[in-house]
């Protein structure tokens, strides 16, 4: 479930507190990890949480206001359970003044981009710092080229992809479309993985 306005602001506090406990469990084999899907305006951030979490995609773009949330089970080998609280941050700035308080406890960061504009490509060692410098702990990186449903519009490559996410120290690089819905669900299957492993 995605929380928004109103009712995501009366939420926020308490969640942020529960996240950080990391690996200790809310009930066996469960595990809950905090994190932040980041990223320039209009990148596809609240596409990719509504396909992995809801198997949705909406074509009309709908601004993110500060900050929206949700809370999803990923299952893992063995038994195990993860809950992944995934947090979707407004990227315009005139919002960059209330993101520092919502990177508080993140595990892990999703740095995202959209692969039809450079400019979004362009600004993703700005959004690492931002992360890096309001987390309280170590966080891990994930970077995410999404919208490669749109081939004929890219202007970014998969090289370029690459390249960028070991400049970034981004263990895992993924292209995605939220659209369709390719490599959504192992992508964030395997920040589960990496999260629990790490922890």
């Amino acid at each position: 479930m995605i929380l928004k306005g109103r009712e995501q602001e009366e939420s926020a506090t308490n969640s942020i507190q529960v996240v950080n406990e990391g690996k200790s469990n809310l009930m066996p084999g469960t595990s809950l990890f905090k994190v932040v899907v980041c990223g320039d305006a209009n990148v596809g951030k609240t596409s990719l949480i509504m396909q992995f979490v809801e198997q949705k995609f909406s074509e009309q773009y709908v601004q993110t206001i500060g900050t929206n949330f949700a809370i999803t089970d990923v299952p893992l080998a063995d038994d195990e359970s993860v809950k992944l609280h995934l947090w979707d941050l407004a990227g315009q700035d005139k919002f960059a003044f209330v993101r520092p308080q919502f990177y508080k406890g993140t595990h892990g960061a999703m740095l995202v981009y959209d692969l039809t504009n450079r400019e979004s490509f362009d600004t993703l060692h700005a959004w690492k710092e931002e992360v890096t410098q309001n987390a309280n702990k170590t966080v891990i990186f994930y970077l995410f080229g999404n919208k490669s449903d749109l081939d004929g519009e890219r202007v970014i490559t998969t090289a370029e992809g690459e390249e960028m996410a070991q400049d970034l120290g981004a263990v895992q690089f993924w292209e995605t479309s939220a659209k369709t819905g390719d490599n959504v669900i192992d992508a964030f299957h395997a920040i589960a993985e990496t999260l629990f492993s790490a922890a």
